[in-house]
């Protein structure tokens, strides 16, 4: 929590300065459309350094959690600062609109890959599970077994066929492929405590005699459940990824062509001196 409310006052506190200076620059009758931009290009360039501690960790220090959260806060402060330097309207050029269009994708992705990295995650936490992704499926497959096995046991051994019964109409195809998709995607546990309330009550039609066997089966379903969960979530991040880092390289490609054709059609050097005034001035 306190690092939250840091990462929080320092987005605050930077974006006021941001405003300042934009405020400052329009009372000396200055277009601040340069240093909102060239500021935003830099918390651009902040934002790749994630992707490079993935790849080169020795290269820059600190742990990858820590710059995860930079990441989300240096994103959360160029959405303020797009804003700003759009003056918060629409666009009105072919390259405006890709830029903008490019911006309102990366930022709308990295929310969803925030929420998939962080709320998802914590709830599957919760089932305990062990399993790595990669057994995932195999895994699954010896719950399955097991599954069949409980209700073929049963019959065998008591003649009753109410786990057999309940396998067939309700568990069997719980158990014979992930399922329950968008709940995970919700971190909702609701079909998992609809299925337990109907093992629970397959429990009080048959009385006692099947107690220890469905209390198995009920941990089986759990452990499936969670399975089912780390398999949807491996199966959002990637779509993520194939949508977010794209995206990323894109706008990194345009904002660069943007810049250039910006200082093909003005006159730079006269724009960098009048910043410097300004920028004098407010001292």
């Amino acid at each position: 929590m306190r690092t939250l409310l840091l990462h929080a006052l320092l987005i605050v506190s930077t974006y006021a300065g941001v405003f300042w200076l934009t405020q400052t620059f329009e009372l000396h009758l200055l277009d601040p459309v340069f240093m909102t931009g060239w500021v935003l290009a830099a918390a651009m360039a902040l934002q790749l350094v994630l992707r490079l501690k993935k790849h080169l960790p020795k290269l820059i220090p600190g742990g990858i959690p820590g710059w995860t959260e930079r990441h989300v806060s240096i994103g959360l402060f160029a959405v303020l600062t797009f804003a700003l330097h759009i003056s918060f309207s629409l666009p009105d050029t072919a390259l405006e609109w890709v830029l903008f269009t490019l911006f309102i994708a990366v930022a709308a992705s990295g929310l969803i890959g925030l929420y998939l990295l962080n709320v998802i995650p914590l709830k599957l936490d919760n089932d305990g599970t062990a399993e790595s992704v990669e057994e995932t499926p195999a895994a699954r497959a010896r719950i399955a077994a097991a599954a069949v096995r409980l209700a073929i046991n049963s019959v065998e051994q008591s003649g009753s066929r109410a786990i057999v019964d309940l396998y067939a109409e309700r568990l069997h195809e719980f158990f014979d492929r992930p399922r329950h998709a968008l709940a995970h995607l919700q971190g909702s546990r609701r079909p998992l405590k609809q299925l337990v309330f109907e093992i629970d009550a397959a429990e009080c039609d048959d009385g006692a005699s099947h107690h220890g066997s469905l209390e198995e089966l009920k941990q089986l379903v759990r452990s499936k459940y969670a399975l089912d969960g780390r398999h949807v979530h491996e199966m959002a991040f990637k779509g993520w990824l194939f949508v977010h880092l794209p995206a990323t390289y894109a706008l990194v490609v345009v904002t660069i062509f943007h810049v250039c054709a910006v200082y093909a059609f003005t006159l730079g050097g006269h724009d960098a001196t009048a910043v410097s005034t300004v920028i004098n001035g407010a001292r």
